[in-house]
C-alpha cells in the first residue's frame, strides 16, 4: 500500500467530484486535514470512507468547515479510521448514514467547542458496526463541544456484535454535549 496526505487550509477549498476514500486498501495510509478559517471541505453529496482497508485520518481544525452526504470511519476487517473535529467555531454536517468503525476500528473525536450535525438522512449513527469494530469511540470533550444528531433513525452503540472483548467507549466529558 502506498501513502498520500492532502490539505486544505488557509481559507483553502475543496469541493468532491464523487466518493472520497482516504487509505484505501491494506497497508495504505492516507491523511486529510482541513485547517484553518474559511476553509471548506465539501463532499458533493457523496460518502467519505476514511480508513478502507487501510489506515486513514481526517482532522477538521481551526474554523474550517467539512459536509459530506455519508462518513465510515474504518471500513472492512483490517480498516482504522479515525476523524478529529475540534476548535470553536470548527463545523462538520453529515447529511446521511455515519458509521464509526464499520466492520473495522473507527475514532471519533469532537473538542474545543467544535460541532458536528449528523442529520441521519434515512440512514443511522452507528459506534462499532459490526467485524472488527469493538474498540471504536466517541469522545466529546470540551465546553460547547457537540454532537447533534437530528435524524429520525436510530443511534446504535455496538451493532452486530464484533469479535473480540474489546468494549465500544463513549466518552462525554469536560463540559461536551
Amino acid at each position: 500500500g502506498g501513502g498520500g496526505t492532502s490539505n486544505v487550509d488557509s481559507g483553502g477549498s475543496f469541493t468532491s467530484g464523487g466518493r472520497v476514500i482516504v487509505g484505501w486498501g491494506v497497508n495504505a495510509v492516507g491523511a486529510i486535514d482541513v485547517t484553518g478559517n474559511g476553509s471548506t471541505f465539501d463532499g458533493n453529496g457523496d460518502f467519505v470512507l476514511v480508513g478502507f482497508g487501510g489506515t486513514g485520518t481526517l482532522g477538521v481544525s481551526d474554523g474550517a468547515s467539512f459536509t459530506a452526504n455519508g462518513v465510515f470511519l474504518g471500513d472492512g476487517s483490517l480498516a482504522d479510521g479515525t476523524m478529529t473535529v475540534s476548535g470553536n467555531t470548527t463545523t462538520a454536517d453529515i447529511d446521511g448514514t455515519f458509521i464509526v468503525g464499520d466492520t473495522g476500528l473507527g475514532s471519533l473525536t469532537i473538542d474545543g467547542g467544535a460541532t458536528v450535525t449528523s442529520s441521519g438522512g434515512s440512514g443511522f449513527f452507528i459506534v462499532a458496526d459490526e467485524g472488527n469494530s469493538d474498540g471504536s469511540s466517541l469522545t466529546i470533550s470540551g465546553a460547547g463541544s457537540t454532537l447533534d444528531y437530528t435524524g429520525t433513525n436510530r443511534v446504535i452503540l455496538g451493532h452486530f456484535g464484533g469479535s473480540s472483548a474489546a468494549p465500544t467507549t463513549v466518552l462525554v466529558e469536560n463540559g461536551g454535549l
